[in-house]
């Protein structure tokens, strides 16, 4: 297929590098052109525009947030003025309920095709190919990307043909994947502190009652201290989610959220310009305080996104 591929942002880039290696013809752009030619040795095209990256059949997004997409697509070079009618553009990234209900209705205004893709993967999992996709979007338009679904993951889940759909399950996965951020760091923090060997604790419990690869992956992290392979920036996390989860439950927001989410300290500054492995540390894997020479304690802050 003729994809264009806009945002080579860590899951971008790997993106890119699954659909080349699957045979397509892909053209990247990136608003820091060297990530795109970063990706010209691995035989992609690189635009200098976004139009440019909008001439084939399918534009594929992977942005930061809403601003980013909204930006690129209703810019007088955007998606939007560039895409051919009956062309598709799928939307990759973790986007509100509220902007994937917009951009359904106006791309169908302009005669196009639009399909909301969000994935569920580290950047790793992205290059290797290894991606869960959720897709929603008209059957037809779903049918034409389903060569691209194949190159860049195992799983796909199709879960209707309102657009926004897909939107929910991924917000959905991001809020347990939180929950389960904060658990293992408490669970891990309280164990070490009565001198319970961390790795034992996380093999026991990912082999028995909590095996499941989100457990399996992130308390491995923990465990082993490795705070610097990031997968989502900690800003993207403290501004986003919280407000795609409000808006989309806008006369009802979701205690869950308030309990984990709002709590009574926020992340300090100088850790919330960080990344989200700097989330896992503070919620009480490393802290050390006086009187506690083992260097763990119960974490002074919880995770929270606003």
């Amino acid at each position: 297929m003729d994809i264009g591929l806009i945002g080579l942002g860590n899951m971008g880039a790997g993106i890119a590098k699954s659909l080349l290696r699957a045979g397509h013809r892909v053209v990247v752009y990136n608003r820091t052109q060297s990530r795109a030619e970063a990706l010209r040795g691995d035989g992609a095209i690189v635009a200098t525009t976004p139009a440019d990256a909008c001439r084939g059949e399918v534009v594929l997004t992977m942005l930061a947030d809403d601003y980013a997409l909204e930006l690129l697509v209703f810019g007088p070079l955007g998606i939007l003025a560039s895409l051919s009618p009956d062309s598709i553009h799928v939307s990759s990234g973790t986007i509100s309920v509220a902007l994937s209900d917009r951009l359904a209705s106006e791309h169908t205004k302009a005669g196009q095709k639009f399909v909301a893709a969000p994935v569920f993967g580290r950047p790793d999992a992205a290059e290797a190919a290894k991606l869960v996709v959720v897709a929603a979007g008209p059957s037809d338009a779903l049918a034409r990307c389903k060569p691209i679904f194949d190159a860049i993951g195992p799983k796909l889940l199709v879960i209707g043909e309102k657009q926004s759909l897909a939107n929910v399950v991924k917000l959905s996965g991001n809020f347990l994947i939180a929950c389960v951020l904060e658990s293992l760091s408490e669970a891990i923090a309280f164990a070490r502190k009565s001198g319970i060997d961390a790795a034992t604790l996380v093999d026991f419990l990912t082999s028995t009652l909590f095996n499941a690869p989100v457990y399996k992956t992130y308390g491995g992290l923990i465990v082993e201290g490795n705070y610097d392979q990031v997968g989502f920036a900690l800003p993207l996390g403290r501004v986003c989610d919280r407000r795609r989860c409000d808006r989309a439950n806008r006369e009802s927001p979701c205690r869950s959220c308030h309990s984990l989410f709002g709590c009574e300290r926020e992340i300090p500054t100088e850790v919330a310009s960080t990344t989200m492995s700097a989330r896992i540390r503070v919620m009480g894997l490393t802290a050390a305080t006086e009187g506690s020479p083992e260097g763990h304690q119960t974490a002074p802050y919880r995770l929270i996104i606003s």
